[in-house]
């Protein structure tokens, strides 16, 4: 039941966001206040179960989430995510859904189950991955990729791309490369945030062709 209200609340949201954006968010998208909500209330009527059981219906939970979110940017070739994909997606696109990660992250860190917030893990590297300005040579290097994104998958990289629109990036983004990301837990995923070009991604599908 849960994951069904879950289902219900993305399929009504998610219709009014727009990941071409003309601009950065300054907070998270709607959809993931009313998810959060949604989900605050639903753990606290989870207090009368076991540990054990309360802890893998919030993991259900939250996995359930990324993986939508993930479906979401990959397209048509994993439609066992349940989601219609993105059509497009630019660099603002990309910002905005890096603070809806970090929502996400914040609030299952507070929910007092350990390690819930690793379930956003794979779509946090994604977020970063394309705003670091890296990306170009993390791709072609696989052991420096591995170590800075171990969960990034490429075929999963290459059908973001695939739709990533160059043309609509804000005059504020430009000057300032996009926004400071800081480091994941432990440093991992770390970024510095960067606005792709054609060139880069004619050089990150090449280089993707010439690994999958």
């Amino acid at each position: 039941m849960i994951r069904v209200k879950i289902d219900g609340l993305l399929d009504f949201a998610l219709d009014g966001v727009d990941w071409n954006a003309k601009s950065g968010n300054k907070q998270p998208n709607d959809f993931v206040e009313q998810l959060i909500s949604f989900l605050r209330i639903t753990f606290e009527c989870l207090d009368p179960l076991s540990n054990v059981a309360r802890e893998a219906m919030c993991f259900g939970a939250c996995s359930h989430i990324s993986n939508k979110m993930i479906g979401l940017l990959v397209g048509l070739d994993y439609d066992d995510y349940g989601i219609t994909p993105i059509q497009k997606i630019n660099h603002n696109g990309i910002q905005n859904l890096a603070l809806d990660v970090a929502a996400f992250e914040t609030f299952s860190t507070g929910c007092g189950v350990p390690q819930l917030s690793e379930c956003f893990r794979e779509l946090r590297f994604f977020t970063l991955a394309l705003l670091d300005r890296e990306l170009v040579d993390l791709v072609a290097d696989e052991d420096r990729r591995m170590a800075k994104y171990p969960l990034l998958d490429l075929n999963k990289l290459k059908n973001v791309l695939d739709k990533y629109d160059v043309a609509v990036v804000s005059t504020t983004d430009k000057l300032k490369g996009g926004f400071g990301l800081g480091k994941g837990k432990g440093g991992e995923g770390s970024a510095s945030a960067h606005t792709l070009d054609s060139k880069d991604l004619a050089k990150l599908k090449k280089s993707i062709f010439s690994q999958i």
